[in-house]
């Protein structure tokens, strides 16, 4: 994937990691630095049948100033009743690095307004679209 040793994270990514944890998405990692921004770790997401997994958020280096880049879910993840329309497994677009035992969840950001948007927000907007019934 691409990691690298950490430095300290920006004060903003610091803050939104803290408003993440605060608000019970519970096992989350400090993000990562890497060659192409930053990753975020979330440990056990629920998704919307009950079932959990492991989560990636990578965000770029240039983090708030431009969007999440990517949301993903381990490959082999039980995902139930989870619309697979915007899953890509082995693909990503938009920027979006394909990552080795992980499908890439296409919940692009736009319209991202720093300040505005954070975090938190993003993740509960890829939440909200996880429980959208897919279209059969």
């Amino acid at each position: 994937m691409g990691m690298l040793t950490s430095t300290s994270l920006p004060a903003a990514l610091k803050r939104e990691f803290e408003d993440l944890k605060s608000a019970g998405f519970g096992g989350i990692r400090p993000p990562e630095q890497t060659d192409w921004g930053w990753c975020l770790r979330l440990k056990e997401l629920i998704l919307p049948d009950g079932t959990r997994t492991d989560a990636l958020v990578l965000l770029p280096k240039n983090y708030p100033l431009s969007s999440p880049i990517g949301f993903y879910l381990k490959e082999n993840a039980i995902l139930g009743t989870l619309d697979r329309s915007h899953l890509f497994e082995g693909r990503a677009y938009h920027g979006a690095q394909v990552i080795p035992g992980w499908r890439w969840f296409c919940g692009i950001a736009e319209g991202w307004r720093p300040g505005r948007h954070s975090l938190l927000s993003y993740v509960n907007v890829v939440m909200t679209l996880f429980n959208e019934v897919e279209n059969q």
